[in-house]
């Protein structure tokens, strides 16, 4: 039996060894593991100049699923890529929009392979300044693009790796950075229709500005991009649209979301004044303001964390407008950025607001919850003293007829009594004047002693 346990052992071991060098051993994992393990910011650039897997490689031993979530997964195994989570929800012929300035709408690209021809053209065009023609600003838009169509652009545009390592591992932080050709801003959005089954479900917009165009990523289709294209469609005839502008619509269609985020939380901070008002009228009543208290405090919940850091990108877009306006200023010249500079501290006034706005009305959550609580503990109260009333009246009774069952038990019992042998009624009715007696008795009894004023 020891032979037999040490070589099952032996086994176990060996196969545990091999699989534990397969796994490190693989180039995807090795990759990875090399760079998650840099955190300083100059060693994990140089690690990334290393040559490692390709991202097209990847998406070949994967498959060509979407992958707007965390790149980890597919190094752990494929069944991940499979998720039916992870199809697009929009068409393929609207997934891909391209707006050119001077068009009267956004031109919607069926396929990425029909994009892949004019890349290189497009890229060329965001390289152009802003005071060059209108002809020369291009806005492309993807919605849940792949790695390989991430590796594609990042390559047509010339992306910093670093940022398409923020792209492909869906990074959620809200921020936004400065490179040499582009600045790159991560921002959250979310679905702010109410009647939606996503509603309040968030969804990160990747944004690269350059000097011509911009390119923004994003894993879900959502109405933040079409109201900003309706937006351009409008008002391209009336003022010049640049790269700039295209940003400051998107955050702040992004940031007014907030305001119809709420009016179903002040809807619902009126229902509870109503109802609290006159009165909870029974436990289904209660259950329901219960139910609907919960959810309200979760939405308000759901709302602080979708605000986040979106104040602190707010504050940076401002801070790098005011040295662009200072250093033209110093050169003698004016670049028009001052009126950008307005429009990102209104945006940033609208986050304040609305901050201050979740915090009224979590108050008036909280003070309208202890309110309900208050008339529950009231309700409570009530129904106690009631069972109270309901107890001492069967106390009364029970006083009554107690004594009542032992004159009874004692004459019914199968012995002797005094007046067995009379002929006449003088015993029953004599027993009967002593019960009634005994009964009269017993309830003045406990009238009085319900009557008398209790001592605290």
């Amino acid at each position: 039996m020891s032979l037999l346990s040490g070589y099952n052992a032996t086994i176990r071991y060996s196969l545990s060894r091999n699989t534990f060098k397969f796994i490190f051993n693989h180039p995807i994992i090795k990759s990875s593991h090399t760079i998650a393990n840099n955190t300083r910011p100059s060693q994990r650039i140089e690690k990334l100049k290393q040559p490692t897997i390709p991202i097209g490689e990847v998406v070949g031993q994967l498959g060509s699923s979407r992958a707007f979530h965390d790149y980890r997964q597919y190094t752990r195994s494929e069944s991940s890529v499979s998720n039916p989570a992870i199809v697009p929800s929009a068409s393929e012929k609207d997934r891909i929009s391209l707006f050119r300035a001077g068009e009267e709408d956004s031109q919607s690209i069926p396929s990425f392979e029909e994009l892949r021809p004019s890349l290189k053209d497009l890229a060329q065009h965001t390289k152009s300044d802003e005071g060059d023609e209108k002809s020369s600003f291009i806005w492309l838009d993807v919605t849940n693009p792949s790695i390989n169509e991430i590796k594609e652009i990042s390559h047509a545009f010339g992306l910093h790796r670093l940022t398409v390592e923020d792209v492909v591992e869906a990074e959620m932080r809200e921020k936004m950075e400065e490179y040499d050709n582009y600045t790159f801003v991560v921002y959250g959005s979310f679905d702010s229709d109410p009647k939606s089954e996503v509603f309040l479900e968030p969804v990160t917009m990747y944004i690269f500005v350059f000097p011509g165009g911009v390119v923004s990523m994003h894993a879900k289709p959502q109405a933040v991009t079409k109201r900003v294209k309706d937006r351009l469609v409008r008002l391209q005839n009336r003022r010049k649209i640049t790269s700039e502008w295209i940003l400051y619509a998107l955050l702040d269609e992004a940031t007014d979301a907030f305001n119809e985020a709420t009016r179903p939380l002040k809807d619902s901070i009126r229902y509870f004044t109503t109802n609290l008002t006159q009165g909870i009228k029974g436990i289904e009543d209660s259950r329901t303001l219960l139910h609907k208290f919960g959810e309200t405090h979760q939405r308000v919940l759901q709302l602080r964390e979708l605000i986040g850091s979106k104040k602190d990108v707010i504050k940076k877009l401002i801070q790098q407008h005011k040295l662009v306006e200072n250093d033209s200023q110093a050169n003698g010249s004016s670049s028009g950025l001052n009126e950008y500079t307005l429009h990102y501290s209104d945006v940033e006034d609208h986050l304040i607001a609305f901050t201050d706005t979740l915090t009224r009305l979590e108050e008036a959550l909280l003070q309208s919850e202890g309110h309900c609580l208050t008339q529950l503990n009231i309700q409570m109260m009530h129904a106690s003293q009631e069972s109270n009333d309901a107890i001492s009246k069967l106390t009364i009774l029970s006083t009554v007829i107690l004594p009542l069952n032992v004159v009874t038990g004692l004459w019914g019992m199968n012995v002797t009594v005094p007046g067995q042998d009379q002929g006449d009624l003088f015993w029953f009715y004599s027993l009967v004047g002593v019960m009634s007696i005994i009964a009269s008795s017993g309830f003045w009894w406990a009238m009085r002693f319900m009557r008398k004023p209790r001592r605290n």
